[in-house]
């Protein structure tokens, strides 16, 4: 590559003049100026439009003294030249130019000033092999990977380091194999699977396109496919979507039907969706609040409302004697607020189910998507008419300092999820509907552990789940109480033992969740089952199998808090009594299977017995969703879990 071949009219003499005005203080100014406003582009491009104008005219003055009559392209070279000197990922293509050949034919200060910015801010992501990479490519090669991750307009922004590294890496060859076989061994949440960062680099020609594009815009569309129940089970598909475009929009255009076509297309080839499974819980569920019910969208969130409602009744409680939490509850009520509105406009009924199968096309009809971005959409009007102020809605606003961070995050614990909402222009639009119960969760851990009172948040919210577990779920379970064990405050595990039929023992183990862990590592966070818990449970079981009139057992381990996963690996335990079954359930979900019809202890017991029976025969289940799938199943086969016929072989629940 030489000059000539990117520059084929540009002397040397307006080079040299280029350059000099490049170097012009009031041109340095007005291009860290432009820098300051470019993050802000994707929330208000007014200013950025400003500071381009402020910048081309501080280069039309300075090369009217150095170069009078110069080209357009001189013009353009000076302030690319500039930009760059500042750090500022700002391209200002020159018309028919090749963009490496332009970028490569920058000064050297003035890519060495580009190339340290972005080695900064990935040193200060903690991404220290990306810094060292980006530092040490050729001149040359790196001009080559800055044009590709350039946007395809005349000027954009570099919207993501992620783009750089993607394309740096698409020299490396693919394994096929190796891909596959990391999507089959992702743990059940997907979490490599969910990585923002490795979505962004499968995805790399979609994020590079994303540049010139309107963050709320796109938001507002994408946002409204997922109020409609028909895309319920492409619930993924449509979140990942929206976080690609959380992270790299930063233009003003906004997205016509055909593009958002395009752009769920790509997501459609992503291992993304190899996660999506039937749809198990309602569409929306509902929470009892300050000023009556409000509808949450599940998404893909388990128990959202009951977690919510766990949050909010614990704020409650505590805030007698901590105002930090009464004053918490307002933010969370003003979103609740939004949700039910949201819902009404949406037509969308609470405890609503729906049908559709997993990797199904996403239909656009542009009425239907028309209709759903409005919904999205709330005007200041709007909020007042629900009793909301946009100032309530502050914490759970999403901005562009949220974005920068969004690389190193993984769907389930994001900054989008923790901010689902989008300020612009007067107007709130709820970019992540399906969001707002893990945002009021997060926020509430926040405000406890900002006022140093996580523990009393913690330890309260795990005693009103174990009481309600104990005085309204266990008749639902049809269990006999006969002794509670004094908890130990080492651990804060709860317990009580009961009788379920004749020689039947009952053994609930409550386990709190550790909410230091939850902030900070996030909800979609698998907690493995630790020894304690194990040897809790193999020695109450050992006592109570000795009694003489011992016929049957079941342990049910509980989890506590507020929706973190957890490994429910008990029923391989060695050493147990024969015919001591184990199952693994949520508090929610302890509540739930005790209201469900004819559902007893007695009845879970004969169930799991049954399975042990059929893997002695050669029959195995695979079930990977717990223990409350396995009563869906067998609820919906009447209890007959293997066809008749059936010698050997694997079920798949």
């Amino acid at each position: 590559m030489t000059l000539n071949d990117a520059l084929p009219s540009f002397t040397l003499a307006e080079r040299q003049a280029a350059i000099a005005a490049s170097e012009d203080p009031v041109v340095r100014r007005a291009a860290r100026e432009l820098d300051s406003k470019v993050g802000d582009a994707g929330i208000d491009a007014d200013a950025a439009v400003d500071a381009h104008q402020q910048l081309t005219a501080a280069v039309a003055d300075a090369l009217a003294v150095l170069a009078p009559d110069a080209a357009e392209k001189v013009s353009d070279f000076a302030m690319q030249a500039a930009l760059f000197a500042v750090g500022a990922p700002f391209f200002i293509a020159a018309p028919n130019t090749d963009m490496a050949a332009w970028i490569a034919s920058m000064p050297d200060e003035a890519l060495e000033g580009l190339r340290n910015s972005m080695v900064e801010t990935a040193r200060a992501m903690g991404r220290h092999e990306d810094a060292a990479r980006i530092a040490n490519e050729p001149k040359e090669a790196l001009a080559s990977i800055l044009a590709e991750s350039a946007p395809e307009a005349a000027s954009g922004v570099i919207t993501d380091l992620d783009a750089v590294v993607a394309i740096v890496e698409e020299s490396e060859p693919l394994d096929p194999l190796g891909e596959a076989t990391r999507v089959l061994s992702a743990d059940a949440t997907g979490a490599e699977v969910c990585n923002i960062r490795g979505m962004a680099a499968r995805r790399a020609r979609l994020v590079r396109g994303l540049g010139k594009y309107s963050f709320p815009a796109v938001a507002a569309l994408l946002s409204g496919l997922l109020t409609r129940p028909e895309n319920h089970t492409a619930t993924a598909r449509i979140e990942a979507l929206l976080h690609l475009t959380a992270l790299a929009c930063r233009g003003r255009k906004k997205a016509s039907l055909q593009q958002l076509r395009e752009w769920l297309n790509e997501i459609d080839e992503d291992a993304i969706a190899k996660l999506e499974i039937p749809v198990e819980d309602v569409f929306v569920s509902n929470v009892e609040a300050s000023f009556g019910n409000a509808r949450l969208f599940q998404g893909r969130w388990e128990n959202n409302a009951e977690y919510v409602q766990a949050c909010t009744e614990t704020l409650l409680r505590i805030g007698e004697e901590r105002p930090w939490a009464q004053e918490a509850l307002g933010p969370i009520m003003a979103l609740l607020r939004v949700s039910e509105a949201l819902a009404e406009r949406a037509g969308a009924e609470r405890y609503t189910r729906t049908e559709s199968t997993p990797g199904e096309q996403i239909v656009l009809r542009n009425s239907a998507v028309k209709e759903s971005g409005r919904h999205v959409v709330f005007s200041d009007e709007d909020l007042a008419a629900i009793g909301v102020g946009p100032g309530a809605l502050y914490p759970f606003f999403f901005q562009n300092e949220h974005a920068r961070s969004l690389a190193g995050q993984t769907m389930g614990h994001s900054e989008l999820e923790r901010r689902p909402l989008v300020r612009l222009k007067g107007c709130t639009t709820v970019a992540l509907p399906t969001a707002i119960g893990a945002a009021v969760r997060r926020f509430a851990i926040e405000q406890a552990a900002a006022e140093g009172d996580l523990r009393l948040f913690q330890s309260t919210l795990h005693l009103a789940q174990f009481s309600e577990v104990f005085l309204l779920g266990r008749p639902g379970w049809g269990v006999g109480y006969i002794e509670m064990p004094e908890p130990d405050p080492d651990d804060g595990m709860r317990e009580f033992i009961g009788t379920f039929d004749e020689g039947g023992y009952f053994h609930l183990v409550f386990v709190p969740d550790d909410f230091d862990a939850v902030a900070e590592t996030g909800l979609a966070e698998v907690r493995q089952i630790e020894e304690p818990v194990r040897r809790r449970v193999r020695e109450r079981a050992a006592v109570l199998a000795a009694r003489q009139d011992y016929r049957r057992g079941l342990t049910v381990l509980v989890h506590g808090g507020i929706g973190r996963r957890f490994s429910s690996a008990l029923e391989d335990l060695p050493d147990f009594p024969l015919a001591w079954h184990r199952p693994c359930v949520s508090a929610p979900d302890f509540m739930l299977l005790g209201n469900m019809p004819d559902f007893t202890a007695l009845r879970a017991w004969k169930l799991l017995h049954q399975v042990d029976e059929l893997k002695a025969r050669g029959i195995v289940f695979s079930n990977l969703r717990g223990f409350p799938n396995l009563i869906a199943f067998a609820y919906a086969v009447g209890f007959e879990l293997a066809p008749e016929d059936m010698s050997v072989g694997t079920v798949y629940l």
